[in-house]
């Protein structure tokens, strides 16, 4: 029974997400919104991320999801949300970018990639101007975390806000 509880509690410390998030919101200038249009900016697997958006996104908020591959891409990113808008239709754009890696070294002076910071903002329809921004670090398998950006918009008042203002 102790070697189950040990092998359990291993795989949970090793296959848990360790993330920690930092935000700033704009004083009084909080649009009320309902519909958001999420831009992955050069994310990999953006179609299983996609789902993991529309998947976590609160119940009583839409959102359309697209993503943006910069090396790729012909138009600026505020050109492409703009365009991506015309279909969506959405109040606020969200754009979720990943910014650095995070690397450790470890005893034998190997360095390895343990998770990603990202950078995340929403911005409102049509001057594309931020409202919000937060960096969140996460570490573990290298998916956006969704959850933790939810929680977050829940925290510092802008969900709640935008229900609040309509």
């Amino acid at each position: 029974m102790l070697r189950f509880l040990l092998v359990v509690l291993l795989f949970t410390v090793l296959f848990s997400n360790c993330v920690s998030v930092r935000s700033n919101t704009k004083a009084g200038n909080v649009p009320a919104f309902q519909r958001l249009l999420v831009v992955l900016e050069d994310t990999p697997r953006e179609k299983a991320e996609a789902r993991r958006f529309l998947k976590e996104c609160p119940p009583s908020y839409t959102l359309c999801t697209a993503s943006f591959q910069s090396a790729l891409a012909f138009d600026s990113l505020s050109a492409f949300i703009t365009k991506e808008n015309q279909t969506c239709q959405a109040d606020v754009a969200m754009v979720v970018r990943r910014t650095r890696p995070i690397l450790r070294t470890d005893s034998y002076n190997r360095t390895r990639v343990t998770g990603q910071v990202y950078q995340v903002e929403l911005q409102q329809f049509p001057s594309l101007q931020p409202f919000w921004k937060a960096e969140i670090k996460a570490e573990g398998n290298g998916a956006v975390p969704v959850t933790a950006i939810f929680k977050r918009l829940s925290k510092d008042g802008i969900l709640q806000q935008s229900i609040a203002n309509r």
